[in-house]
C-alpha cells in the first residue's frame, strides 16, 4: 500500500507538470498513469510471493535444524527444563535460569548452525517446541528422572545407578543376585570398554574390601576395568588402595564424568 501511494504522488506530478506544457494531452496520460499503477501493482504482487516462499523456506531451515538439535540433546533438555525450576524468596517459581538455558541452546545450536538471527517470534516458538518436547521426553521416559532417595534398598540404588549409566551411553546388565561373582553386581560396555562395577548401598564411609573383591573378580566376567559406586565417601585406605590397583572409585554423581 505504501508503494501505491509513492508512485502516485510520484507519477501526478509530472503528468500534470507534462500536460501544463502542452507535452502530453490529458487524455493521453491517463492511460500512463494506469499503466504505471498496473505495473506497480503485479511488481507487489510478485515480491509478496518471493518473500513468502523465502519465509516458508526460512522457516524449513529452522524447523529442520532445530529438529535434529532437539533429538540429540533431549536427555538434557527434559533435565534442565526441570532442574533448573527454582523458588524465589517467596515461594514462587522462578523459571529465568530455564529461559536462559534454552536461549543459550537456541543461539548456539539452532541459529548458531544455520548462521542467522532469530526473530522473538521465532525464538519464542522455538522456546514452545522445546517445552513441548521435554515434557513428552520425561513423561514417556520417567524412569531415567528418578531422584536419589536416602531411603532407597541395596536393590533400588543399583537399579538406579544403572539407569545413571544408560543415560551416560552405558549398555548395562545387571546380574541376577545368585551370578555375582565376588561382589560385581553390574556389567557395563561402552566404547569398547567392558567395566566390573560394585554399587554400594551404604550408610557409613565404604572401606577396602569392595575394592579387593572387585579388582580380583573382574576378569571373570571378561572386564578390563573395574569401579566401585557408592552413596557414600571411600576411607582413605581404599582410595590408596584402588589407585594401586587401578580400580575406579565413583560417588554415583560421578557418572558421567568418565574415567580419571
Amino acid at each position: 500500500m505504501q508503494g501505491l501511494v509513492a508512485i502516485i504522488v510520484g507519477v501526478l506530478p509530472f503528468l500534470w507538470l507534462f500536460h501544463s506544457f502542452e507535452m502530453v494531452s490529458f487524455s493521453a496520460s491517463l492511460p500512463i498513469f494506469f499503466a504505471c499503477i498496473v505495473f506497480l501493482v503485479i511488481g507487489i504482487v510478485l515480491k509478496t510471493r518471493q518473500n513468502r516462499g523465502s519465509v516458508k523456506v526460512r522457516g524449513a531451515r529452522i524447523a529442520q535444524t532445530a529438529k535434529q538439535a532437539i533429538l540429540a540433546n533431549i536427555h538434557m533438555l527434559a533435565v534442565n527444563q526441570k532442574s533448573l525450576v527454582k523458588q524465589d524468596d517467596y515461594g514462587n517459581e522462578d523459571h529465568s535460569a530455564v529461559l536462559r538455558d534454552m536461549g543459550r541452546f537456541v543461539d548456539n545450536n539452532i541459529a548458531g548452525k544455520l548462521g542467522i538471527e532469530l526473530t522473538e517470534h521465532e525464538r519464542k516458538k522455538l522456546f514452545d517446541i522445546i517445552r513441548k518436547e521435554a515434557t513428552r521426553y520425561r513423561r514417556n521416559n520417567a524412569s531415567l528422572f528418578v531422584e536419589y532417595d536416602n531411603a532407597m534398598t541395596q536393590a533400588e540404588y543399583e537399579a538406579f545407578c544403572a539407569t545413571l549409566l544408560k543415560v551416560d551411553g552405558w549398555q548395562t546388565r545387571l546380574l541376577p543376585p545368585d551370578e555375582r561373582p565376588q561382589g560385581i553386581d553390574l556389567v557395563g560396555e561402552k566404547d569398547g570398554m567392558v567395566v566390573a562395577f560394585q554399587i554400594r548401598k551404604a550408610d557409613r564411609p565404604v572401606g577396602n574390601r569392595g575394592v579387593n573383591l572387585i579388582h580380583d573378580a573382574k576378569e571373570g566376567v571378561g572386564a578390563t576395568h573395574a569401579v566401585v559406586i557408592s552413596n557414600e565417601p571411600f576411607v582413605t585406605s581404599a582410595r590408596q588402595l584402588a589407585s594401586s590397583l587401578g580400580v575406579e572409585l565413583w560417588h554415583h554423581s560421578d557418572i558421567g564424568e568418565g574415567f580419571r
